[in-house]
């Protein structure tokens, strides 16, 4: 296993995960943060085509495994952050979420630029980014779905 040393103590990790929270729920109607015993970080939300409906306020949930170290929840809630945002910016494009398995190679490009759009909302938050943390954070996440679209269809 590959180990970085935390360059904060715990309670600064806290605080980030806090202020990061705050965002998400105070920002996005219908958001809200969950931690969990296990499993995977994800972001479950309702049917994505009743976005395009206006008047509709969806609710979102993201699920953050508790048993990881501070920073690692950290990365993971901007992370998911990151795909709400887009989520949200691209509402009315009925092709930014192509379906289940209709686009593999557009899923890893999302998880991409979700990276890219948590590293906004860090600095948006004042929330410092290890670099090096994060960036073995991110090629971890990203290689599971690399492995996931070249694994064969059986």
């Amino acid at each position: 296993m590959f180990f970085l040393p935390f360059e904060f103590e715990t309670e600064q990790y806290i605080d980030w995960l806090n202020t990061c929270i705050d965002y998400v729920e105070g920002n996005y109607a219908g958001a809200e943060v969950e931690f969990v015993d296990g499993g995977d970080t994800c972001l479950l939300y309702e049917s994505y085509d009743r976005l395009y409906d206006e008047d509709y306020i969806f609710n979102v949930t993201i699920q953050i495994n508790q048993k990881e170290s501070h920073r690692k929840m950290l990365y993971a809630l901007l992370h998911e952050a990151g795909h709400l945002e887009r989520m949200i910016d691209h509402s009315g494009d009925a092709t930014f979420f192509c379906g289940t398995n209709e686009s593999k190679t557009h899923t890893i490009i999302e998880e991409v630029l979700a990276w890219s759009k948590a590293e906004e909302i860090a600095q948006r938050l004042n929330i410092y980014i290890e670099k090096r943390a994060w960036k073995h954070e991110m090629q971890n996440a990203i290689n599971l779905y690399a492995k996931w679209h070249n694994k064969e269809e059986k």
